[in-house]
């Protein structure tokens, strides 16, 4: 499960504090691809929840965890292992922007 508090979301530009019915619409649609997609490189959205201070995604869970916990415990990768991620990440965006859903966390 992440979590987001929401008004880092605001004070960052990522959310509105009142959004209009397009950018809803909008919104939803992303959280339905991201039910759907079928993709090895990305971890799948099972449930999205809120309470009055934060955002919470379900996901599938990641056995290896994520990579900046990867690079914190091992400090540095390879260039073999940066280059194995590298190439996942890019699969993974490949998939998200054939479905027009920009990745903002990079």
């Amino acid at each position: 499960m992440k979590r987001i508090r929401k008004d880092s979301l605001i004070k960052e530009g990522l959310i509105k504090f009142r959004q209009s019915q397009g950018e809803k619409r909008a919104f939803l649609a992303e959280m339905l691809a991201m039910k759907t997609l079928n993709c090895p490189f990305l971890t799948r959205l099972q449930s999205v929840f809120e309470n009055d201070t934060r955002l919470f995604f379900i996901m599938n869970f990641a056995k290896g965890g994520d990579l900046m916990n990867l690079i914190a415990k091992t400090g540095r990768l390879s260039e073999a292992q940066t280059k194995f991620y590298a190439a996942q990440i890019v699969l993974a965006l490949g998939t998200l922007h054939k479905y027009n859903i920009i990745h903002r966390d990079l």
